[in-house]
């Protein structure tokens, strides 16, 4: 049962859950606003951050000795796939799965509207959780700076955008539900996170890391094509000159697909008005 609303004491989701459907898709937003309110996310998640945080100075401290000598990306996939089928709850699996798609429909868009057809960028559309069995993950971050190397520093946009290739319409088929389905979304990234930094090169995993930052950068080619040069400042995952220290991926995780969220549903909204007669 939902509690009444509390003015000494007020829910921040409760505050959030009506404000939030401007800015996002209402089944991303429903999915966050549930994920966030789990018992996983309430009392597991500050039980696993600390626990996580110091595992990861060990293994970051054991992978500095070989930072050649394992690159699981093969296990690390395949974890990820069975531990998402049976830990996480529907609501972080769809989101998992969203993201993926969203991230190529946004770089479709871009390459429609910059006239740019950049090499080795793949077009990912898992509708299954097996289908990121096949180094999904890898291939979602090789997207960021493929795309980039062949992106225009200077975007200029055409006379009419194309919209057609963005949809919140994905088709997508969960895992049957269980009552291992616990894991909230934050707890399943920070246990990933850790994966990461084990099974991965030392380069490899710095590498995913630091692509979270250039959200700045696909924020400032939507805004150069859609008239909103200022897009870019809105964005939290900034500064993609630095190199921060990989303990904050996980949190930074979640931004980057709260802002591919939110970049997603502005285009589709301009697509709407663009569409009107």
């Amino acid at each position: 049962m939902t509690r009444a609303y509390d003015l000494a004491d007020p829910d921040p989701m409760a505050v959030l859950t009506a404000r939030v459907a401007a800015r996002y898709s209402p089944v991303a937003a429903a999915a966050f606003i549930r994920d966030q309110r789990s018992r996983s996310a309430r009392y597991g998640l500050p039980l696993v951050r600390p626990l996580c945080a110091v595992l990861h100075v060990v293994v970051r401290v054991a992978r500095m000795a070989v930072p050649h000598g394992l690159n699981g990306n093969g296990p690390l996939h395949g974890l990820i796939v069975r531990g998402v089928r049976a830990f996480c709850t529907p609501e972080a699996t769809l989101l998992i799965l969203r993201h993926v798609h969203l991230g190529s429909q946004i770089l479709a868009f871009l390459s429609a509207n910059l006239g740019i057809r950049p090499e080795g960028v793949e077009d990912l559309r898992p509708r299954t959780v097996e289908d990121l069995r096949d180094d999904a993950f890898l291939k979602h971050d090789l997207n960021v700076f493929n795309f980039l190397h062949a992106a225009p520093a200077a975007p200029v946009a055409p006379a009419r955008l194309d919209y057609s290739m963005l949809t919140d319409d994905l088709d997508l088929v969960l895992p049957p539900r269980r009552w291992s389905q616990v894991f909230d979304l934050q707890t399943a990234v920070t246990f990933y996170t850790l994966m990461y930094a084990l099974l991965l090169p030392k380069a490899a995993f710095e590498r995913a890391s630091h692509s979270l930052q250039f959200d700045e950068e696909f924020a400032h080619l939507v805004g150069a094509l859609i008239g909103q040069p200022g897009l870019a400042a809105l964005v939290s995952n900034r500064h993609p000159l630095l190199r921060l220290p990989t303990s904050g991926t996980a949190p930074r995780v979640m931004v980057h697909g709260l802002e591919t969220e939110a970049l997603h549903h502005l285009l589709l909204q301009r697509a709407a008005v663009t569409a009107r007669p």
